[in-house]
């Protein structure tokens, strides 16, 4: 039966009850921005997608835990997100692909004749000099600079998704953007280069 959602209250209810509607409405209010927020922490679009589905049925399967008094976001962005720190540790430790075997995947064809072998060079290993300096970021650090610097969502927002005051966004975002510059600085990465 299809249902006339008038806010996150009625899908957190419909949703702690089972109820089809609310499964959907959830999922088209939130699937997009999880994805987005899944594959900025992890690096893999695909693989976002992967384990925000797992989410997704994960939350389903638990839906009597859901506080119908409560938005679902928050909820479904732990999962989610735990999901997602779990898969990044795992994948961490497997990554390390070598030019030489990107190269010879791709048939030594670079997709845009303007960046030569040495310029593609030189970006992937500008980029993972930055992946490296946001990747020893503590979670906590990092769940902020994903959401806040790079999908640009607002501090209010921010609060909304972790669970945190407003205040603890804000905090957690001058150090964690302190604690990125001494990082990157060790990388051999100047701001304007960070930032760009």
């Amino acid at each position: 039966m299809q249902q006339d959602i008038s806010s996150d209250l009625d899908i957190s209810a419909g949703f702690r009850r089972g109820e089809r509607w609310a499964f959907e409405a959830a999922a088209k209010k939130h699937f997009a921005s999880i994805v987005h927020f899944v594959a900025h922490l992890i690096q893999d679009r695909d693989r976002a997608v992967d384990l925000t589905q797992e989410a997704f049925f994960l939350a389903c399967r638990a839906h009597e835990r859901v506080d119908p008094n409560r938005s679902l976001a928050p909820w479904l962005f732990q999962i989610a997100r735990n999901l997602a720190y779990k898969d990044f540790n795992k994948r961490k430790k497997q990554q390390n692909i070598s030019l030489d075997l990107l190269m010879e995947e791709s048939n030594g064809v670079m997709s845009n004749p303007d960046i030569t072998p040495r310029k593609e060079s030189i970006r992937r290993e500008m980029y993972g000099r930055i992946q490296r300096a946001l990747d020893r970021l503590a979670p906590k650090y990092r769940d902020i600079i994903t959401l806040r610097m790079i999908q640009g969502l607002p501090s209010e927002r921010v609060s909304e998704l972790l669970n945190i005051p407003v205040s603890t966004v804000n905090t957690r975002i001058h150090r964690a953007l302190k604690t990125l510059r001494r990082y990157a600085r060790q990388e051999g990465i100047e701001e304007e280069e960070l930032f760009s």
